[in-house]
């Protein structure tokens, strides 16, 4: 039986306490190869079918609307996911510090939502990687009756374009609301708002990008005001991928965040993550590191290039979760180590561990775990070159979601930017999600 996972002493106002008390004290913060395996020719022809059950409805993106978008992406592949060289010359850590305890989102109840949860929209962000977003967008506007399209565009003439390519491929253009902002890049994974049910209502939770790109990182700010929502500020720079929660109140993620907040222990970070979004915290070891374990060096000397958790780790219900799994040969066991310590984790907590390839080809860290749940719709990544361990994945899945749609997407284009689906995208909660299930925390207020 899994033992309770959040300990009962964190009941009433015990870490607003705690952060009003350390508030006096404490701290002030002082393009890779994009293919696997490269060879002549592939052995994918993703986005060209789907697996069990097909809604009648579902339809998939136009290859030949695919094929245009594709070549203008590469002649405008936009930023990675990673930190540019220039850009690691240009960030320092910002001085951050604790919140007033008005700044805390003071609700009695609090919990995360679970991405596997009910949801009534996806946001996107328009401008690069279109082809992959365009293989998303149609099968999720044509294939789910509930899930709506938030896509962020600059303006009206990329509202346009955007619009007439999504048509031309095949989506459903009443499922797609345009909200003009400006951004910096794809990644709203990792600037986006994150939503949260407060007294069974939806509220927005926002973090410091962990990248100098001010654009992309006043998004949230954006979207609250669009959703007229209330908006609260995590004291932490963060990437937004390396997180992951259950709809229990477990959280996940992996200390990578620790070098992007220096002078902050784990513990004040799993005071904050309690009271800002009412998880219990728990850290992973990271990719972000070298053959021999060491963290210095850019993206390019490490085995994963943003160290974030969506890279090897998938909550996928209440009770399961997706893990990858690599050689005890590559990287001098690093990546072994670190999956299958998490594996020990999950599995001592009652939750059932499910494998996915992953490896490192050609400067890239492939991943299949880094997919999208939408609703009954799964949409999962697939590479060229890579039959056998594409049919794992997709074998994987199926046991997954025996009762949902799998879409495989190409990705072969945006991985070597250090991302895939799930980077590109944000969840947005479904209104009846927040009162489906008693939020964990009871502060007792």
């Amino acid at each position: 039986m899994k033992q309770t996972l959040i300990k009962k002493m964190l009941f009433k106002r015990l870490v607003q306490l705690s952060l009003i008390v350390l508030a006096s004290t404490l701290f002030s913060l002082p393009s890779v190869a994009a293919n696997t395996r490269e060879a002549a020719g592939t052995d994918l022809s993703a986005n060209d079918r789907t697996t069990r059950p097909s809604p009648a409805n579902l339809r998939l993106a136009n290859p030949r609307v695919l094929e245009q978008l594709r070549k203008q992406d590469e002649a405008n592949p936009g930023l990675p996911r990673h930190l540019t060289a220039r850009e690691r010359r240009q960030r320092q850590p910002d001085a951050l510090s604790l919140p007033a305890p008005q700044a805390i989102p003071n609700y009695r109840f609090l919990r995360p939502q679970a991405e596997y949860e009910r949801n009534d929209a996806i946001l996107m962000r328009w401008g690069q990687f279109s082809a992959v977003l365009t293989s998303m967008i149609v099968p999720i506007t044509t294939g789910d009756s509930r899930a709506r399209v938030k896509l962020i565009v600059s303006g009206p003439n990329q509202q346009t374009t955007a619009a007439n390519s999504l048509s031309n491929a095949g989506a459903d253009l009443s499922r797609v609301d345009f909200l003009q902002a400006p951004s910096n890049s794809v990644w709203i994974r990792d600037y986006g708002p994150r939503f949260a049910s407060a007294n069974f209502r939806p509220i927005i939770i926002d973090h410091d990008y962990d990248r100098p790109r001010p654009q992309d990182n006043q998004v949230p700010a954006q979207v609250a005001n669009a959703l007229d929502l209330p908006i609260y500020e995590l004291p932490l720079a963060q990437g937004g991928g390396n997180y992951h929660s259950f709809a229990n109140g477990e959280a996940f993620i992996t200390d990578h965040i620790l070098r992007e907040n220096p002078g902050v222990s784990r513990e004040q970070m799993k005071q904050l993550f309690a009271a800002y979004q009412g998880v219990d915290l728990t850290f992973f070891g990271t990719l972000s590191v070298d053959p021999n374990g060491n963290t210095g060096g850019g993206f390019s000397s490490w085995y994963d290039g943003t160290g974030h958790l969506d890279m090897w780790f998938l909550p996928i219900d209440d009770n399961t979760v997706v893990i990858g799994e690599y050689s005890p040969s590559e990287w001098n066991g690093i990546p072994h180590e670190v999956t299958e310590d998490a594996v020990s984790v999950m599995e001592d907590r009652g939750y059932q561990v499910i494998r996915t390839p992953g490896w490192r080809a050609n400067g890239t860290h492939f991943t299949y775990t880094n997919a999208v749940i939408v609703n009954d719709i799964v949409l999962t990544c697939a590479f060229n070159n890579s039959a056998t361990e594409n049919a794992q994945a997709q074998a994987a899945f199926e046991q997954a979601f025996p009762d949902r749609t799998i879409v495989p997407v190409n990705c072969s284009g945006i991985i070597g930017a250090s991302g895939a689906l799930h980077c590109i995208v944000k969840h947005k909660p479904a209104s009846d999600a927040f009162g489906a299930r008693p939020p964990y925390y009871d502060w007792g207020r």
